[in-house]
């Protein structure tokens, strides 16, 4: 016991990086990581300069962190690696693109580089069109977590690699099926990734009726009466133009409010922009909502709404049939519902 003791007082708050890369004869990486310790934390970016393929490098941190390591120049896909203190870490491989890097030193990090080269195409395609890319990409992690449910390395790639965005519904399913060691706050808390924190679940189906702020005091939405498009945003949204537009064509295309719901909730906190805003927008024979809390609203969390811009469709039972941040896809799926 003593001795353990001797040698955990003496692993120093540093993880040791060394490279050796092939074909490299110089190049500049850089890391970047969340260092931290029981006060405090900080961001912390690290450039290593590799010469003649290779290099030597410390990282600081108190508590475990993820690195991700690209070139200094241009895009990457990402590359991601867990350290601890005390650990020593080895990056090798050919040329200058860390997608294909080696990476070892932990039992983590080691099923992460284990994954990432089975799966280095996916990876790079979704990486240069996300719209096309991400459905293979997502699958692909979605059979790494079903096989290894309690493999923190699971949540590791959940979080990093899985886009939500594409498939949110996926993304619940998936998340849904980590086990065990998988499943300790540790992991989201490595990947700042706040929205894992609420265990809320995503509904199928909206509640009968929505009490909402409304200009004029309060509106009550019926969704189990008529097709619904549910349209959550904040004024900064670069797709805030294009979204409005489709939102007026939707309501020019069909004018009976009666057999149709159109509604578009705005997040943001202060009241006298917001209205200012609205009434430029010419967006007319829609409900015009105000959540001022946001993603906290009672509502937004019954919903699941998370992040904006983000679009709800249901049907004339109430069903979501779509929810993401397309609109091509949720103004396709909400004139389909009604046709004849």
């Amino acid at each position: 016991m003593s001795l353990t003791l001797l040698l955990c007082a003496c692993t120093k708050n540093e993880v040791k990086l060394s490279f050796s890369l092939d074909g490299v004869p110089q190049e500049t990486l850089k890391l970047d990581y969340y260092a931290s310790d029981k006060k405090k934390g900080w961001l912390v970016e690290e450039f290593v300069n590799v010469q003649q393929g290779n290099a030597q490098s410390i990282l600081r941190t108190v508590n475990p962190t993820l690195v991700f390591l690209a070139p200094s120049a241009g895009s990457s896909p990402t590359v991601v690696f867990y350290a601890e203190r005390g650990d020593e870490i080895s990056i090798s491989g050919k040329g200058t693109d860390p997608l294909f890097y080696k990476i070892s030193g932990n039992d983590i990090t080691d099923a992460l580089t284990a994954w990432r080269l089975s799966a280095t195409k996916a990876i790079a395609e979704a990486d240069a069109d996300p719209t096309k890319g991400s459905a293979a990409l997502n699958k692909i992690v979605a059979d790494y977590v079903k096989a290894n449910p309690e493999n923190p390395a699971s949540t590791i790639l959940l979080l990093c690699y899985y886009n939500r965005r594409a498939d949110e519904p996926g993304f619940e399913k998936t998340r849904k099926l980590l086990q065990g060691d998988a499943l300790d706050p540790t992991w989201s808390s490595l990947a700042a990734r706040a929205d894992m924190i609420d265990d809320s679940p995503i509904p199928a189906k909206l509640p009968a009726s929505l009490l909402l702020k409304t200009p004029n005091g309060c509106d009550t939405l019926r969704p189990g009466k008529a097709p619904a498009i549910l349209y959550f945003y904040r004024d900064n949204a670069p797709s805030r133009s294009d979204d409005l537009k489709a939102l007026r064509k939707l309501a020019d295309d069909y004018k009976d409010s009666t057999s149709r719901i159109i509604c578009d909730i705005c997040f943001e906190p202060d009241s006298s922009s917001h209205v200012y805003k609205m009434r430029g927008d010419s967006l007319r024979r829609a409900v015009r909502a105000w959540m001022p809390l946001g993603s906290s609203d009672s509502i937004a969390r019954t919903l699941g709404v998370r992040r904006t811009p983000m679009l709800i469709v249901a049907d004339q039972k109430g069903i979501i049939r779509y929810r993401g941040d397309d609109m091509s896809r949720a103004s396709s799926t909400f004139r389909s519902l009604l046709k004849p």
